[in-house]
């Protein structure tokens, strides 16, 4: 089931289905969400839990046992109850069940809430552990946006602008070997896209402003995402010289995978460690103009 959220600037709507954004409209009918599109990438805007990216083999261990765990983790898959709902605010729950056990030995309560305020959409997530061990997991964002927006120019007109300047450290992902090199921004600040940028994959950083757009040089509207709670950032498309979309990724851990290793859920970097019946809340932001 589809539900919306509306205010006189924008109208939303989110899938009980992973509690996943589905669209996100403006009044004079700009599209700013990817639509999805089997040719490229079929998703819109999937959450990430247990983890983010993947594990070598679809396989990790926790306490000497043998777990399957799919890329991204499985919440994407799952439904979400509609806890309350108002023109402006929507909380999804995920409760761990018998299902979810089979492949996570974790009982948890996972919350998202959407709120709307003027042209900002923020996101709100909340990781409890309803169990009696310590909670393993980590979460992230996966939402693609339009390039370009509203039809205002072609793909290699938009950039990446942050809001302080910085060097961050890229993380060299295909293969994942640990190996870090330095991602030179154009004046400290701005990534200009262009499709050969995600040759093998994507680009994945940490040491960046916790503030980035999305612009172009030929037009006015934007996308500006704000992460404080977010240490690493991914920003990819499915490479082509035609994709008509960029995801910006906001993560709480980052890739791990090195194609090699069984990793263990209690050692694998960069996951939360959450005590029973204590909760960690993850929130960004988005705005649209």
């Amino acid at each position: 089931m589809i539900h919306t959220i509306s205010n006189e600037f924008l109208t939303i709507n989110i899938a009980e289905k992973g509690a996943e954004l589905r669209s996100i409209k403006s009044p004079d009918g700009c599209e700013y969400l990817w639509q999805g599109d089997a040719k490229y990438w079929e998703d819109r805007a999937p959450f990430m839990f247990p983890i983010c990216s993947s594990v070598f083999n679809d396989i990790y261990t926790y306490r000497g046992k043998k777990y399957n765990m799919v890329l991204h983790g499985f919440a994407q898959y799952e439904i979400f109850s509609v806890n309350k709902k108002s023109e402006t605010e929507i909380v999804f729950t995920l409760t761990s069940n018998e299902k979810t056990r089979e492949n996570y030995p974790f009982d948890f309560i996972l919350t998202i809430t959407y709120t709307l305020d003027g042209k900002k959409l923020s996101v709100k997530a909340d990781i409890k552990n309803t169990g009696d061990n310590v909670l393993c997991a980590t979460f992230g964002a996966h939402p693609g946006f339009n390039t370009p927006l509203g039809g205002e120019g072609v793909f290699e007109d938009y950039y990446i602008e942050f809001s302080e300047k910085a060097t961050p450290t890229k993380i060299i992902v295909a293969p994942v070997t640990g190996e870090t090199v330095p991602l030179e921004l154009e004046d400290g600040k701005i990534l200009r896209l262009r499709h050969d940028l995600f040759i093998p994959d994507g680009i994945f950083m940490y040491g960046m402003a916790k503030e980035l757009t999305l612009r172009s040089t030929a037009g006015n509207r934007s996308v500006k995402l704000r992460y404080d709670d977010m240490e690493y950032l991914g920003i990819w498309q499915e490479y082509g010289t035609d994709t008509p979309f960029i995801c910006i990724e906001p993560w709480c851990a980052a890739p791990t995978n090195d194609r090699k290793t069984t990793e263990d859920l209690e050692t694998k970097k960069d996951l939360f460690h959450i005590a029973v019946n204590d909760t960690k809340t993850v929130s960004y932001s988005i705005e649209f103009n």
